[in-house]
């Protein structure tokens, strides 16, 4: 998930053109800050901090590629989506996003996380 904040002239200027230049300029960004190489540097990291979740109560798996990981919560009976809302919720006020989808946890950190940020 992410967002940006810009002028209404950069915003028309990103919008309204049939140019690919701006996504170009991105991934210049990219590559001239070493992004990509960050990433793949942070994967093992992430892959990690996930898997170490393994045997935890109410952890039935966890998968990862790349700088993107998943854990899937047991249900709570009857209340589909429940426990990994409440771990959204508890992660949320602990200063951590994550995305939820029924009881699937999904972590995608930033490029420019620290290793410690994800651990």
């Amino acid at each position: 998930m992410g967002g940006v904040i810009v002028t209404d002239e950069i915003y028309n200027t990103c919008v309204n053109t049939d140019s690919p230049a701006v996504g170009l300029a991105a991934f210049d960004i990219y590559k001239e800050e070493g992004l990509f190489e960050r990433a793949r540097e942070l994967a093992p990291v992430l892959e990690n901090a996930a898997h170490s979740l393994k045997g935890t109560l109410g952890v039935i798996d966890i998968r990862s590629v790349g700088l993107a990981a998943a854990v899937d919560l047991d249900p709570v009976p009857g209340m589909p989506g429940l426990r990994a809302f409440r771990a959204f919720e508890h992660g949320f006020a602990n200063g951590h996003l994550f995305r939820v989808t029924g009881d699937t946890m999904a972590m995608a950190p930033p490029f420019i996380s620290s290793s410690t940020e994800i651990e």
